[in-house]
């Protein structure tokens, strides 16, 4: 749950009302900004976790994980035997994009640094944004806020290919180039799912001084 991406779904959910909590074998100024907004944190990974959960409240428990956890963790092993749901942070991420006018930042690198401007200019112009970044944003100190505004800024990551479920109302693309190759062969696998991204954003920013961009993203 301390986990740069996790702990900014965290902090977002556990302000708009959701019991929240989590496990990591770290503790660190992210899990205690986490201890302090009330998120429940077991410091270590055990199938007892999820069984005390669920004795609290079995019927609403959703299990949230991220793509570095392996199906052998004790607390996926004991969530498959409670018959609990278990999703993807991506899935998270997804229904809150969808609630709200989104402003999407892709791309190999820049992401976190421009998503932290964009958040930054709506929130000096007092839009007080929600924000979902993969770094501190200096102006909330803190990876994840949940705004009043209208709009939703997320950093979404191309790395194990989830980001083709996002539906923004402006995406924006920084550059690309090859990496993550434990999850893409090629450069134009890695193309492939950018390209299918930009389609389903309504509106697009693209960086066309980036090669490996301009060849698969036409204006729209």
């Amino acid at each position: 749950v301390g986990g740069i991406g996790m702990s900014a779904l965290a902090l977002v959910l556990i302000k708009r009302g959701y019991s929240i909590s989590g496990s990591d074998k770290c503790t660190n100024e992210t899990t205690l900004k986490l201890s302090e907004a009330g998120v429940k944190i077991f410091e270590e990974q055990k199938a007892i976790n999820i069984e005390s959960l669920c004795k609290n409240n079995r019927k609403n428990l959703i299990v949230v994980v991220s793509t570095a956890i392996p199906a052998k963790n004790p607390e996926i092993k004991e969530s498959e035997k409670q018959g609990l749901e278990i999703v993807h942070r991506s899935d998270i991420l997804n229904s809150l994009i969808s609630e709200q006018p989104s402003i999407l930042i892709a791309g190999s690198h820049g992401k976190t640094t421009t998503s932290t401007i964009v958040t930054t200019l709506l929130a000096l112009c007092k839009k007080d944004p929600t924000a979902i970044v993969g770094g501190i944003i200096p102006f909330y100190k803190s990876n994840g806020h949940a705004g009043e505004g209208k709009y939703l800024v997320a950093e979404v990551d191309e790395s194990d290919g989830t980001l083709i479920k996002f539906k923004g109302d402006i995406g924006l693309i920084t550059n690309l180039e090859l990496e993550h190759t434990d999850h893409y062969r090629d450069i134009e696998s890695l193309q492939q799912k950018i390209s299918i991204f930009g389609q389903k954003c309504k509106k697009l920013i693209v960086n066309y001084d980036s090669h490996n961009l301009k060849n698969i993203i036409k204006g729209k």
